[in-house]
């Protein structure tokens, strides 16, 4: 118990350290891949295929939406107990046409200690955003003899990246 004390304690104290913001679907126990990677593979069956779908606000024009696959599959390998899947996100982020793409490998290892189930995963992936930057104006862009907007008047932005991508991870317990 002693040598597993420092390892709660850092795990209790690891949302205070890590910050982010997700995805999110309104009834999140249908979207078990996204809330935690622990997840993976804990469900009574074979496999499993979960697709998610959210529109928000329809009454403005270029709602945004999201779409979520997730396939995951429990495992045992040697005599323990493993979940594996994948999980992909795509959302689409209304008039700037702010565009995400994520994609994540997901595996999950459960153990049995002192009658408790604990489940630890690990949820690697690759994100790429991408955006329109025509859709968007500044204030720059409006011309002040006329007040009317001119795509034509620099936008004075010097470092606006049309796509960026990056690695990330997600770790989570159950």
């Amino acid at each position: 118990m002693k040598t597993k004390l420092p390892l709660l304690i850092v795990l209790a104290l690891l949302p205070v350290f890590v910050h982010g913001q997700d995805i999110h679907f309104s009834q999140s126990e249908f979207s078990p891949l996204v809330v935690n990677p622990a997840y993976t593979g804990r469900f009574s069956g074979n496999l499993r295929l979960i697709n998610n779908y959210r529109s928000q606000w329809r009454s403005i024009n270029k709602a945004f939406s999201t779409l979520g696959l997730a396939l995951d599959k429990p495992v045992s390998f040697r005599g323990q107990d493993y979940g594996i899947g994948f999980l992909y996100l795509n959302d689409y982020a209304g008039n700037n046409r702010l565009v995400t793409h994520s994609f994540h490998a997901s595996l999950a290892y459960q153990v049995f200690w002192n009658n408790h189930q604990i489940t630890t995963g690990l949820q690697p992936g690759f994100v790429l955003r991408e955006f329109d930057p025509e859709s968007i104006t500044f204030p720059s862009q409006y011309d002040p003899s006329n007040g009317t907007y001119n795509s034509g008047i620099p936008n004075g932005e010097s470092m606006l990246e049309e796509q960026i991508h990056y690695f990330s991870l997600n770790v989570g317990v159950a």
